[in-house]
């Protein structure tokens, strides 16, 4: 039987008397960057590393918004899933799902999926982001989100 994806990343501290609050960040940065991406002048200075990615939980239908800083190859955009540990927005890309992309203040389109270490296209998403951000450091028990933009507008490049 194969270990979950979620197994690489450290568990969330547990509470035994009550339930935790899920931090609020991801929603309020999303907040303060949103405008700044669809702003004509401010998009420029972030518009190259950070995207908004919306999508649904499946097994919720919970929507979420999200920041996202991001390399690209083509129609592929990667992001390295940080704080795994703490947030758990990432547990809806298990299996492939629809998402839409603010990029170039300009709604897409696409799929995005979670990878892990031994997965088809996880080393090419490691080199993605490796190359974009050298300044990162990367490890094997790293998770990537990988967003294919299949929208026919994107200007893939």
């Amino acid at each position: 039987m194969s270990m979950p994806i979620w197994e690489a990343a450290p568990a969330a501290p547990s509470t035994t008397t009550r339930r935790a609050r899920r931090p609020r960040q991801p929603r309020r940065l999303a907040t303060l960057i949103h405008p700044v991406l669809l702003a004509h002048v401010l998009h420029r200075l972030i518009d190259g590393s950070v995207c908004e990615l919306r999508f649904a939980d499946p097994a919720t239908a919970r929507r979420f918004s999200v920041p996202l800083r991001y390399a690209h190859a083509g129609n592929e955009l990667v992001t390295l899933i940080t704080m795994a540990d703490t947030g758990r927005w990432w547990f809806a890309f298990q299996r492939p799902q629809p998402v839409q992309v603010l990029l170039h203040r300009r709604w897409y389109r696409g799929r995005g999926r979670l990878l892990a270490l031994g997965q088809p296209d996880w080393r090419r998403a490691r080199r993605i982001h490796a190359d974009r951000f050298p300044h990162i450091p990367l490890e094997d028990a790293d998770l990537f989100l990988a967003v294919t933009v299949d929208d026919p507008s994107y200007p893939a490049g």
